[in-house]
């Protein structure tokens, strides 16, 4: 019996060896793994403001993480509590980042842009669309030529160019953004040919219809998308046309119609909300919204959602106290009477931009223009900041780094906001959206100086040269921004200006 328990004791013993032993060899082979994930921002996230942000996260089983941007090694950081963070300064639009252990074993990867384009005074255009070559300024209506008195403001989205022709009653299409001057659209809007050029033709027979329809158009002066729909301001037929999807092909109808009960409509009721345009010359959609200056009623109408209706009435008003508006200009008492400008008022405001959260509006008779810092949500709400102007009660046409001619357009792309000047054939550049009031402007296309104002000077001596040359505009009416990619209307030189990084 001792004998047996001798034996059973050391069976008992090595078989808890052994099972220690496998438990360490188990241990020493199957180290726990480490985990890393980024939770302060989200892949594909734009970057509004300054450059530097705070790259936050968690991470287990390791004590440190390195940071890269771009492939390259910017920090290593400790994980402490199992979190780290670290500062990162973004580049110009897209920024790869990833957030890895030491040894690279595991990692985190997301995209951030930070919209920028190199918008630097008398920047030299790469590409004009609408002429054979930067120093003609021919007009016509053809695949490669835009129509004399053009005022449109073009639009690039999912590798889709966008350019309207007003004076031709269509929108020309390119799939990607052309490369050489002259290049030849690929698909027209309003017309089914690029030969043709009469509005509201449905027929194409060159005779202009008694209505429209949901394919033609009449000076349509603007485009604008949310990234899947395209949105119309068909000027002459006082409405703005949606495309549920982004049209590719000649002649395509559009689904919705805004500003009309049906497509074949053409009414206006001044000072209404079901028949509100006199005309639509510009539009905004940003963050699910859609923002339209009514420019004959002195105010600016919002959609909270974009429309899938005919006839959709707006949910906001500005400049006026929605349905009880006098439709006056500069009117803050709304006794019916003009007075001075206010920072709730317009006196004839053209065209607008939002990412949903901020707010820009051209307020052109008042030569300002009028920043909401919040996205307004009530009727009649006012600006926080003005640009353009040194209050928000003055109204004096001006030139040089802080004032305008006329401020009819602006474009931004949360970063940057373009305003061209009009009258002073030039586009002020601010590098960043102004917190107070008179903001200088950090740079100018068109011209060489703040104190230049004449259109086609290339030579800059005051005189206006008999043509256009790569970095002069004439009258500059329009302009789009987005990552790396500047267009700008030179309605005077018929064509339109493209600038890519």
């Amino acid at each position: 019996m001792p004998h047996r328990r001798s034996s059973t004791v050391h069976r008992f013993a090595l078989a808890s060896l052994t099972l220690a032993l496998v438990a360490l060899v188990a241990s020493c082979a199957s180290p726990a793994v480490p985990t890393v994930e980024i939770t302060s921002h989200a892949d594909g996230q734009r970057i509004f403001g300054s450059r530097t942000i705070t790259l936050a996260g968690t991470a287990t089983n390791t004590a440190q993480v390195q940071v890269l941007v771009d492939g390259s090694v910017i920090a290593t950081v400790d994980v402490v509590a199992g979190a780290f963070q670290a500062n990162v300064t973004l580049g110009d639009n897209l920024n790869e980042i990833r957030v890895q252990t030491p040894s690279a074993l595991v990692g985190d990867d997301i995209e951030l842009v930070y919209p920028w384009v190199d918008a630097t005074t008398f920047r030299p255009m790469d590409v004009a669309i609408g002429q054979a070559d930067k120093t003609s300024n021919t007009s016509g209506a053809s695949a490669t030529q835009i129509a004399s008195s053009t005022y449109g403001t073009p639009l690039y989205v999912d590798g889709i160019l966008y350019v309207p022709d007003a004076s031709n009653n269509r929108v020309l299409g390119f799939i990607g953004l052309p490369t050489t001057d002259g290049a030849a659209a690929d698909f027209v809007l309003g017309q089914a040919s690029f030969t043709a050029n009469t509005s509201n033709d449905d027929d194409q027979n060159g005779v202009s219809d008694a209505t429209p329809t949901a394919r033609t158009m009449s000076c349509p002066s603007a485009v604008a998308s949310d990234g899947t729909r395209l949105l119309v301001a068909d000027a002459c037929n006082l409405r703005i046309l949606i495309y549920n999807a982004l049209p590719t092909t000649s002649f395509a109808p559009a689904d919705v119609v805004v500003g009309q009960a049906t497509m074949t409509a053409v009414e206006y009721t001044p000072c209404s909300l079901d028949e509100p345009f006199a005309y639509v010359e510009r539009l905004a959609v940003g963050g699910g919204k859609l923002v339209v200056p009514e420019y004959d009623g002195h105010r600016v109408l919002i959609w909270n959602t974009i429309p899938t209706a005919n006839g959709t009435e707006p949910d906001l008003v500005l400049g006026q106290p929605g349905s009880g508006a006098t439709c006056v200009n500069n009117d803050d008492n709304q006794d019916g009477f003009t007075g001075d400008p206010s920072a709730r008022t317009f006196f004839l405001p053209w065209d607008a931009w939002t990412d949903g959260d901020r707010l820009l509006i051209s307020d052109t008779a008042n030569y300002r223009v009028l920043l909401w810092e919040a996205f307004p949500t009530t009727d009649f709400a006012p600006a926080d900041v003005v640009i353009g102007q040194a209050s928000m009660t003055t109204r004096v046409e001006g030139s040089g780094a802080t004032g305008f001619g006329n401020a009819w357009t602006l474009a931004s792309n949360g970063n940057q906001i373009l305003v061209p000047d009009y009258d002073n054939s030039r586009v002020l550049v601010y590098n960043t959206f102004p917190s107070a009031n008179g903001a200088t402007a950090d740079a100018v296309l068109g011209q060489a100086s703040f104190a230049n104002t004449v259109r086609n000077d290339d030579n800059q001596d005051g005189v206006e040269d008999a043509n256009p040359s790569a970095r002069t505009m004439g009258r500059s009416f329009g302009a789009w921004l987005g990552e790396g990619v500047m267009l700008v209307n030179d309605l005077y030189n018929n064509r339109y200006a493209l600038f890519v990084d």
